[in-house]
């Protein structure tokens, strides 16, 4: 670390690392916890001194001089000590709470007293620090699990074992097992997760220290790397950072040293279990044969192959429905499909992929789609909320009933298009603050769009989208409407819903302003292609209760296809 150190900062950083080396041996060194708990004290005492102006160990006497120069305060100091003493009688945590408190008092005072040293130890800087620290602490936990179950010691939180049926006998035993490595895969995200949160920091230090924390991270992420390299495997080896990986690391630091170059989060190594369903899910989307398939290749890998899954979901969840089976058949199918929903993203290991249940369960074909879709709602922050109400609002399509006025209509547009919208803009977004009711307003345009487009073969099924008011406020009656033969002035109907949904498609376009440049270029190219199938719509009313439906000309796809090789600096992209 001293490397990019300032060269006026070193011999303080020296200071504390002797203070808090010395505690750590006493701590671990002794082997005996009386007399490590006798030491601690002592040590504590000493630390004291130090504060009182009475120092008397050496160490002391040069931690005195860092203190005095930095204000550090004495409760950071004091924090460390307490946690090496409660590791002398506490070897169990029953949960991720008990865990983080803990890890508030051995890991997190170190990035605290460094930003104190550093001078910018703001209350933001301190909350983002503390992701980095718990982080690279759960990262050693998981990469030393068969090393302190040796020892008697089990950091994983009681919660987090059971829920994988992991006993505490199966963790003492120090064998690798099926479940263990389960449990292994969910800490190992966890620990991912606060570098994630905490990454922000390095944007706000100065470059000598965000050199260091950025080593640090990556140096975290590198083991958890080789854990999953391992497959979750850390009984049969213990998993450690190669010297080439070591040098890659450093020569990364030297790079941002001396390149100005944005810092971006290391992506992590995928295990072969999300690999396999991010395969899965990315051929389900090429099978589909849809158009949006294709615009996935405008984004980068990482919020790609988010979309591959969430389209997945969002393809099966139609077809549970959409298709000739018995209504109780599919009623019963979606009930299954919501529950298979909860259990993925409040049990990790179940379903399991590739485990087929005992008795030859249909669903048994979509368990690989879990592991990707968890991965992309967890990486992107996605309420699971909104993947329920997309489940809800395809289930009003088993058995279709018609809406009474254009709320009923708008509420449903939500459920089954806003809600996929709303996820994909957490994919794609780069600013924290989101236009929601934007994008809430751009995907019910696209499913008005669809509905305007299907009137002929929504009425040959025998199902009314248009709310009953409308029908009555242009004099038709459903019954004409589902024959295909609409009465009244159903022309007049049309263009007031296509006025309507092009004032829904022009507040939707602000939703691209929080987003990152090149998935701009996605949802521009989608909102084009919406756009201008409703002026097809509007342009072709008379056509509308004729089949084949209504779909952009071949000059119309070629420009959008034209439109996608085009840089982003081109201004028809935002027209």
């Amino acid at each position: 670390m001293t490397w990019f150190l300032p060269r006026r900062l070193r011999q303080d950083f020296y200071n504390l690392y002797a203070f808090c080396r010395w505690a750590d041996n006493l701590a671990d060194e002794v082997h005996d916890a009386n007399n490590s708990l006798n030491l601690l004290q002592w040590w504590e005492s000493e630390l004291t001194k130090c504060y009182q102006s009475k120092p008397s160990h050496p160490i002391m006497l040069a931690l005195q001089s860092t203190i005095q120069k930095h204000a550090l305060p004495i409760q950071p100091l004091q924090d460390l000590l307490d946690a090496f003493r409660q590791d002398q009688s506490v070897f169990r945590y029953d949960s991720q709470a008990e865990l983080a408190e803990y890890c508030q008092r051995s890991a997190n005072p170190v990035g605290r007293l460094i930003l104190q040293l550093a001078g910018v130890a703001t209350a933001e800087n301190v909350a983002l620090s503390d992701q980095i620290c718990t982080g690279l602490q759960l990262a050693n936990f998981c990469q030393d699990l068969s090393r302190d179950a040796d020892l008697g010691r089990i950091y994983a939180p009681r919660s987090l074992w059971t829920s994988f049926s992991v006993t505490e006998e199966l963790i003492l035993a120090n064998k690798v097992d099926p479940r263990l490595q389960a449990m292994l895969r969910r800490w190992v995200s966890l620990a991912r997760e606060h570098f994630r949160l905490g990454w922000p920091l390095l944007h706000q230090l100065p470059t000598w220290l965000a050199v260091d924390v950025e080593l640090f991270v990556r140096g975290g992420m590198s083991i958890l790397d080789e854990i999953t390299r391992a497959d979750f495997d850390v009984w049969s080896k213990r998993p450690t950072v190669s010297s080439s990986t070591k040098f890659r690391i450093l020569l990364g630091g030297m790079r941002s040293r001396y390149v100005n170059r944005p810092r971006q989060l290391p992506p992590p190594l995928e295990d072969k279990q999300l690999s396999q369903s991010i395969r899965w899910c990315q051929q389900q989307c090429l099978s589909s044969q849809s158009s949006f398939y294709s615009s996935f290749s405008l984004l980068e890998y990482r919020r790609r192959k988010a979309m591959y899954a969430l389209y997945a979901f969002a393809r099966i969840t139609d077809d549970l429905v959409d298709n000739d089976r018995p209504i109780p058949e599919r009623q019963q199918a979606l009930a299954k499909w919501r529950l298979n929903l909860a259990q993925a993203m409040t049990e990790p290991a179940s379903p399991k992929v590739g485990a087929p249940s005992q008795r030859n369960d249909p669903m048994d074909e979509y368990q690989l789609l879990w592991p990707a879709l968890v991965h992309c709602v967890r990486e992107f922050d996605i309420p699971v909320s909104w993947l329920e109400q997309l489940i809800d609002g395809v289930a009003v399509d088993l058995c279709p009933k018609p809406f009474l006025d254009w709320e009923e209509l708008l509420d449903y547009c939500y459920r089954v298009a806003s809600t996929v919208g709303l996820a994909c803009t957490h994919i794609w977004r780069e600013s924290a603050a989101m236009p929601y009711q934007a994008a809430i307003d751009c995907g019910i345009a696209f499913q008005l769009t669809n509905i305007l487009r299907d009137v002929a073969e929504d009425a040959q099924r025998g199902r009314l989208y248009i709310p009953l008011r409308e029908l009555a406020r242009f004099n038709i009656s459903s019954e004409a409407w589902l024959s295909g033969r609409p009465d009244g002035n159903w022309q007049d109907l049309v263009a007031s819903m296509v006025d309507r949904t092009a004032g829904l498609f022009q507040s939707g376009w602000h939703t691209k302003h929080a987003l990152s440049r090149r998935s701009q270029r996605m949802f521009s190219l989608i909102w084009h292609n919406y756009r201008s199938l409703l002026h097809q719509v509007h342009q072709n009313t008379n056509r509308l209760w004729q089949l084949p439906k209504v779909q952009l000309s071949l000059k119309q796809r070629g420009y959008l296809a034209y439109l996608r090789t085009m840089p982003l600096s081109d201004k028809r992209w935002f027209r």
